[in-house]
């Protein structure tokens, strides 16, 4: 978490959508360690207690995250094209420890790139938008408005519909929950649910080429996951087929 990441994310965002964003009040580091002080927030503090937390926020959560991608969408440019997607699409089309069908799937999203059937899309993203990073200030009425913290891992080139999968995810919120949310944010960025996916796998293998020191197997059981889930929701969908 930083103070800067918070403060980039306000200023991106503006004033309505930036009030979601938790400030810190203060940060340093005590014995190589970090440490980030934020104004009181609080946690659902038991099981019962989180999960009706986070499922009556999910509508605000949701609409919220809708309402960022449709104010920072836009098409990644010819400059970027090798970096944001060629790339990172090879390498998810030759990672080994993909299914096979996901190697092909990245291989589509290379062909349509060449004969230009699809313009990528990248939007601002949180980059680790699970329920963790969703605490609440106590104002209002139970369980208070939602304060997102710890936004080291933002991004202005990151992936569609990310946020939303972790959340919910995260969350153990039904399926319908997340279909109705990328319905909306499909919409949203005028993105059908085929190039949604390659949009999707695009932005994971960005994530796969920056991992550091993340393990490969990790990484791609996360993108198994992430992808296995966004084909479960968009297939609820009307014209949801994919490929």
């Amino acid at each position: 978490a930083s103070c800067s990441g918070s403060a980039v994310a306000k200023d991106i965002l503006g004033g309505t959508l930036g009030k979601f964003v938790a400030m810190p009040i203060l940060q340093g580091t005590v014995l190589s360690r970090s440490f980030v002080v934020y104004p009181i927030l609080r946690s659902p503090n038991s099981r019962v207690g989180s999960k009706l937390a986070y499922l009556l926020a999910s509508r605000v959560v949701s609409s919220w995250l809708c309402e960022i991608a449709k104010k920072t969408v836009r098409p990644v440019s010819d400059r970027e094209m090798d970096a944001l997607v060629l790339r990172p699409l090879e390498y998810m089309a030759n990672l080994k420890l993909l299914p096979v069908q996901y190697n092909a799937l990245a291989s589509t999203g290379l062909d349509r790139i060449r004969d230009s059937s699809w313009r990528p899309q990248v939007v601002f993203s949180h980059g680790d938008f699970w329920i963790g990073n969703v605490m609440f200030s106590p104002v209002g009425r139970w369980p208070g408005v939602p304060q997102v913290i710890d936004w080291g891992s933002s991004s202005v080139v990151g992936i569609p519909f990310f946020d939303s999968i972790r959340y919910i995810k995260s969350a153990r919120l039904p399926m319908c929950a997340l279909s109705a949310t990328l319905k909306q944010q499909l919409i949203a960025i005028n993105c059908s649910p085929s190039n949604g996916w390659l949009n999707l796998m695009a932005g994971l293998g960005r994530l796969g080429l920056e991992r550091d020191q993340f393990p490969e197997a990790r990484f791609a059981q996360l993108a198994i996951d992430t992808l296995k889930t966004y084909k479960a929701a968009v297939l609820n969908l009307p014209n949801g087929s994919l490929i």
